[in-house]
């Protein structure tokens, strides 16, 4: 049985043809997008997470960080999710979160720019080209530009298989796509709404827009219903971003909300001036076209049929883009006041979520982005360090005096717990983003946080067990002599200065301070052996009772263990 019947337009052998073209495009088309991304992104490396915490109340340089991330990651949708995790951890505050996705709708134009490029023939050829460095080299630089070149092949490829599939359709298609054309007001709203419908549907603005090219470069569809489905195209894209704010903070579902808000008012005026702004665009493709005429993909060649719809798509697309922000950016301020309005958090909520809240910088939407992932869990590395740092801080008066020291003894307590979920959602978090197969730098990378994590929490089970020897040399009625004192004083010192050259040197990645590190290293074992045989020359001149001893041996060597994890920090530097 064919399809004829039901279509007038279709075999069923042409459908099944159609389908394999179109699909395969497809899924060509987003592997492409895929690799080009995760090539960019590696790339560009920490770049992005150093942009991201760049970002101020400056709404200028909050836009740019939108548009270079979302340049680089190939997906507003995955920039916008991020955000999300970005402002549900705390990182960014709701206004900072907003200047982003308005950055971020200009940057995913970048997409469309490609594909307006007259280079599907040579897609296959770009793959071919770069497969073999991609695969058999061993310089990170040389894969990932290969990796990037193998993505644009694809994409182009994928480009031309999804022409090549709407080109199996006889000429009756046009008859029945004449249902979608934007002619009036009531064929624009179908336009806008059926775009809105395909990219909730297919999860991907990028994959939308290219079938939209695709569709008008076969001549199936006008260039005012190419336009009509882009600005369908910006409210579905909204869709991903809501999926990932249910089940997080009142924030993230407010920065969803301005990512919702901000597409829609965009549309909505766009949608009234859709008459005036077809001209407009179309002149401004013909005088783009005209200048570089071999550059770009040109659709059928008829008359009373736009020449250059691919052209004119990404055009409109950056165009509207950047209108809609330069509208907006005045009132940035104000817009997120309202958003605040609409959605307010009630006291109960925020009670719940300071109770809840375990690790601030980690969220699971962060796996979007996996270079943007991997930074945020070196800034929780980082925290856990400084973590240590304050618990140093409070171990001082408990080892260095009689007195109860109640408050600093439950500051450890609960500071050595909170280091012990940490280290575990750590690892859990590191391990999904090495399951994502990322790329070999992201992979080292994790698998270094994966053991600093461990030895921060090492670190403060030691910090736990000096606690625990000063209480149990305080129950055997006996207290640290003026000797020992100074001792325990010139250790924790060592130590203290140790660990903060160790979390300087991990939070800038530097280095230059390994040096430093080391020598501190000698110099702190070299004080535990002095200190040691101090211990010794008393026990031996019986000014020390055999039972304290043995304390203050286990103190001596809590401290060299303290080092010894220090030190397994460094190493991983030099790795």
């Amino acid at each position: 049985m064919s399809f004829s019947g039901v279509y007038g337009f279709v075999t069923g052998n042409q459908f099944l043809e159609m389908a394999k073209w179109l699909g395969g495009g497809i899924g060509i088309f987003l592997l492409g997008m895929r690799m080009m991304s995760d090539g960019f992104q590696s790339m560009a490396g920490a770049r992005l997470n150093r942009w991201m915490g760049a970002i101020t109340d400056n709404r200028f340089l909050a836009v740019a960080t939108g548009v270079g991330v979302t340049a680089i990651i190939q997906s507003s949708s995955a920039t916008t999710v991020t955000i999300v995790g970005l402002v549900n951890g705390g990182v960014l505050t709701l206004t900072q979160a907003i200047g982003v996705i308005f950055g971020a709708n200009i940057g995913t134009t970048m997409t469309a720019w490609f594909m307006s490029l007259n280079l599907s023939k040579y897609g296959l050829l770009m793959v071919g080209v770069s497969a073999l460095p991609f695969l058999f080299s061993r310089k990170d630089k040389v894969r990932n530009i290969a990796l990037i070149v193998l993505g644009l092949g694809l994409l182009f490829s994928g480009l031309g298989f999804m022409k090549d599939g709407v080109g199996h359709l006889q000429d009756g298609a046009r008859r029945w796509f004449q249902v979608f054309e934007a002619t009036d007001y009531i064929g624009l709203l179908k336009c806008v709404a059926v775009g809105t419908l395909f990219t909730m549907l297919i999860q991907s603005s990028s994959a939308a827009i290219g079938i939209v090219i695709a569709l008008a470069n076969a001549g199936m569809i006008d260039f005012r219903t190419a336009l009509a489905l882009l600005l369908g195209d910006n409210i579905g894209t909204t869709f991903t971003a809501c999926l990932a704010s249910i089940g997080a903070s009142r924030n993230a579902r407010r920065t969803a909300l301005a990512h919702i808000m901000f597409n829609v008012g965009g549309v909505a005026w766009a949608f009234s001036l859709f008459a005036f702004l077809i001209p407009m665009v179309e002149k401004v493709t013909l005088g783009v076209a005209k200048a570089f005429p071999h550059l770009l993909v040109s659709g059928p060649l008829e008359d009373g049929v736009f020449p250059y719809p691919a052209l004119g798509v990404a055009l409109a697309h950056t165009m509207f883009n950047t209108t809609n922000t330069l509208v907006f950016l005045p009132f940035l301020k104000p817009f997120a006041r309202l958003i605040q309005w609409l959605v307010p958090v009630r006291e109960s909520e925020r009670i719940a979520e300071a109770a809840h809240r375990k690790v601030g910088f980690l969220d699971r939407r962060l796996l979007a982005t996996p270079s943007l992932a991997i930074e945020q869990s070196h800034k929780e590395v980082i925290a856990m360090g400084e973590m240590n740092l304050r618990l140093l801080k409070h171990l001082k008066p408990v080892l260095l005096t009689e007195g109860a020291c109640t408050e600093e003894i439950q500051v450890i307590q609960e500071g050595e717990r909170l280091l012990d979920e940490a280290q575990r959602e750590i690892m859990a978090f590191v391990s999904q983003i090495t399951a994502l197969k990322s790329s070999q730098a992201i992979a080292t990378e994790a698998r270094r946080q994966i053991r600093c994590a461990d030895e921060f929490e090492s670190v403060s089970d030691y910090i736990m067990r000096l606690t625990k020897s000063r209480e149990r040399i305080l129950r055997i009625g006996k207290r640290l002599s003026d000797e020992a004192k100074l001792e325990v004083a010139a250790l924790h010192a060592h130590a203290t200065a140790y660990a903060e050259a160790v979390v300087q040197m991990l939070r800038g990645r530097d280095t230059s301070l390994i040096g430093r590190c080391r020598e501190l290293n000698r110099d702190m074992q070299q004080a535990c052996k002095q200190a040691h045989s101090q211990l010794l020359q008393r026990l031996v001149d019986e000014k020390v009772s055999a039972a304290k001893s043995v304390i203050y041996s286990d103190i001596l060597v809590e401290f060299r263990r303290l080092k010894d994890h220090l030190q397994n920090i460094v190493d991983t530097m030099e790795e």
